[in-house]
């Protein structure tokens, strides 16, 4: 599950690349959507302990929304590159780190459900670093085409050379970031890869 997560963190890296589309970003909208589905999750947690359905419905919805939250939000801006790398980040980081947790739990032979609050712990920590990760780096501005766009008033404009693309006045990491996620029975590794 992990290595299908970092193959769809991967392949929407590229499509991010590749897409064109000039954007002043969305990073608020992506935070609000995050912190609602993780609250919502903590909060029906917190209240489970009444016996109520109310809590497990709660939950359930910020299980749900919270890996479909990011990638729509990008879908309707049209960065589907950026979606996919989403859906990738926001499914694998917290299996990932699920995983660390759960493993790095001391357990006797007759322990039964040893490391449930460690795997929760760690999925948790995933999630969040996911959401973090989504609203800083994948939901800023995108990056310049490379086209020039500004109009040409002078009579020379259809005959005239094209001009070479302006470098940007602020370097964004956006669409040249590649997560990285590798898992074994005795290691774990998480990164980001990317050019600078």
């Amino acid at each position: 599950m992990a290595a299908m997560a970092g193959v769809l963190c991967a392949a929407g890296a590229g499509l991010a690349r590749a897409e064109e589309e000039r954007s002043d970003g969305y990073r608020v909208e992506m935070a609000v959507a995050s912190a609602s589905s993780i609250g919502l999750y903590l909060a029906g947690n917190a209240f489970e302990r009444e016996g109520s359905v109310i809590p497990d419905a709660m939950m359930a919805v910020g299980a749900i929304s919270y890996p479909l939250a990011g990638p729509v939000i990008h879908a309707r801006h049209h960065r589907y590159g950026r979606a996919l790398a989403s859906l990738g980040m926001r499914v694998g980081l917290p299996i990932t780190f699920g995983i660390i947790g759960a493993r790095s739990a001391s357990c006797g032979q007759d322990s039964i459900g040893c490391g449930l609050d460690e795997l929760g712990l760690g999925m948790m920590i995933g999630a969040v670093l996911a959401a973090v990760l989504d609203t800083t780096l994948l939901s800023g501005p995108a990056e310049a085409s490379g086209q020039d766009t500004t109009a040409r008033t002078d009579a020379t404009a259809a005959t005239a050379e094209p001009r070479p693309p302006r470098p940007s006045a602020t370097a964004t990491l956006t669409s040249t970031l590649t997560p990285t996620v590798a898992a074994s029975s005795n290691l774990a590794f998480v990164g980001l890869g990317g050019r600078f």
